[in-house]
């Protein structure tokens, strides 16, 4: 059976947890909801469609960078992601989405760290089968100016 991830990429309170509502609303399985980020030590957005261990392992991979996810100066190039790099977090990540997805064949997964951590993600999720399907929200520049 075919496996398909869905990524949704986007700069913090650009929208991506209205686009992950909207398509959690038509069947993407993006994990329990009882596992996603805690609204209420993070009272700014009701829901944010994100796996807290999601974010945790972002954080570890960026670490494993460098660097911390709130580092204005963290982006990694290209050779920052070589095979030892891939092969550190690989075992990671195989356990995280046999863990919080038990097997679903097509998977939804937010999280602005992966503007960082792109890379390796798509490296292993191909690896595991998946095809990788990305949606970059990107907020409407209008509607930041007064």
């Amino acid at each position: 059976m075919n496996k398909t991830a869905i990524l949704v990429l986007g700069a913090p309170r650009s929208g991506t947890s209205l686009i992950s509502n909207i398509i959690c609303e038509i069947g993407i399985n993006f994990g329990d909801p009882k596992r996603f980020v805690d609204p209420n030590i993070h009272p700014w957005n009701p829901i944010f469609f994100e796996l807290q261990s999601l974010n945790n392992l972002n954080d570890e991979v960026i670490r494993g960078l460098g660097s911390e996810y709130l580092d204005a100066d963290c982006m990694p190039l290209k050779e920052d992601f070589n095979t030892d790099f891939i092969e550190r977090y690989k075992t990671e990540i195989m356990q995280f989405i046999e863990r919080e997805f038990d097997g679903a064949n097509v998977i939804g997964m937010k999280d602005p760290r992966f503007c960082i951590t792109l890379p390796l993600w798509l490296t292993v999720l191909r690896k595991l089968g998946y095809t990788v399907k990305l949606i970059w929200v990107v907020r409407n520049i209008s509607s930041c100016l007064a």
